[in-house]
């Protein structure tokens, strides 16, 4: 919608809305090894100051040549793209691992509950307003975040020692072993342990 409203044709459009996805997924990675090495708080600050920041160029104050656009559009998808998955990690930092799953049932809940509000405020805001309040409205949530993800409003007290949680990489097969070789979990349970048969050397006896 803001890149029909925007002037764009079609071609323009879906590339430019591409692009923006794109930028998300090669955004994840680097914030990912970012947020195994420095403080997540403060990474989520960082990076809406940024988004902020990025999406002044696209509230329409002036009219942007096509390539500024997409450069534009580029970086602040990196940011929007980024923001959910530094705060489900950060979330995690700080409760059991047995509330996990009540945890990200939580996260899910409340990302559905704003991605539907989301679209109707930004859609009602850019019909009277204009297509660059998408970008306005993200730049407001960013400067939210900004005031109210602070050092001193985490108290800590339910920190995990291990904090931060580390990726950890897994074979897309999916296998009872996947449990021991998650460091994640202290103890594997007895029905999950595969004995592996015992291999048949050059010298033992062969099965009739």
């Amino acid at each position: 919608m803001f890149a029909s409203r925007s002037g764009l044709d079609t071609a323009q459009s879906s590339f430019y809305v591409g692009m923006c996805i794109v930028a998300g997924f090669c955004a994840q990675w680097p914030l990912g090894w970012l947020s195994d090495r420095f403080d997540r708080c403060k990474l989520i600050r960082g990076n809406a100051v940024l988004l902020c920041i990025a999406a002044v160029p696209l509230w329409g104050l002036v009219t942007l040549p096509y390539p500024w656009l997409l450069t534009a559009g580029f970086v602040s998808g990196m940011l929007l793209f980024t923001l959910y998955p530094l705060a489900t990690a950060f979330a995690n930092d700080h409760v059991e691992p047995e509330r996990r799953v009540e945890l990200s049932a939580m996260l899910l809940t409340t990302y559905g509950v704003g991605a539907c509000i989301g679209p109707l405020l930004a859609g009602v805001a850019m019909e009277h307003f204009g297509p660059g309040m998408f970008y306005v409205l993200a730049s407001a949530y960013a400067l939210i975040l900004v005031f109210f993800v602070q050092p001193r409003f985490v108290s800590g007290e339910h920190r995990l020692d291990e904090a931060p949680l580390h990726h950890v990489a897994m074979p897309d097969t999916v296998s009872p072993m996947a449990a021991a070789l998650d460091p994640r979990i202290d103890e594997v349970p007895q029905g999950l342990v595969v004995e592996a048969p015992a291999s048949i050397g050059p010298g033992s006896d062969k099965p009739s």
